[in-house]
């Protein structure tokens, strides 16, 4: 399951007749701003061991620094994700250890994200989790700057 919703996470491009070994698509993606990774290296680095007792790190395919998961069903952190285009200034955003989130539901999770700050920070929060997990995060987002 993390397979598909790190995958649906991600944008790619196939590019037709790009083709690597055993006929298998190219894949483009678009890379991350060189600001935008260094406040995302930061992030990672201070990202918590857990979100709680029941939430523990678990790993992700691929292997990527700008992606996180917790829990079973996961709980996605994507680091220099694209701001959340449904946000306009005067939304209610929610306060969590001094850190400004704006929700958006999407089907079965909500996809909490940063619009005011540098680097966008998304968490997907399966429906089974409460938003009260951004809580353990809010160290890490301090240190993007």
């Amino acid at each position: 399951m993390r397979t598909a919703v790190v995958a649906a996470l991600t944008t790619a491009v196939l590019l037709p007749g790009c083709t690597r070994g055993n006929d298998v698509p190219a894949v483009t993606v678009t890379a991350v701003p060189t600001a935008a990774a260094a406040a995302c290296g930061r992030f990672h680095d201070a990202l918590p061991r857990d979100l709680g007792d029941d939430l523990s790190r678990r790993d992700t395919n691929p292997d990527d620094p700008h992606v996180a998961a917790y829990g079973d069903p996961p709980v996605v952190i994507r680091c220099g994700a694209p701001a959340n285009p449904r946000y306009q200034q005067g939304d209610q955003l929610f306060d969590v250890n001094g850190v400004d989130w704006y929700p958006e539901e999407r089907g079965d999770v909500v996809v909490w994200s940063l619009p005011r700050a540098f680097v966008n920070v998304e968490v997907t929060v399966p429906n089974a989790w409460t938003g009260d997990r951004l809580a353990h995060l809010a160290g890490a987002v301090k240190t993007m700057g």
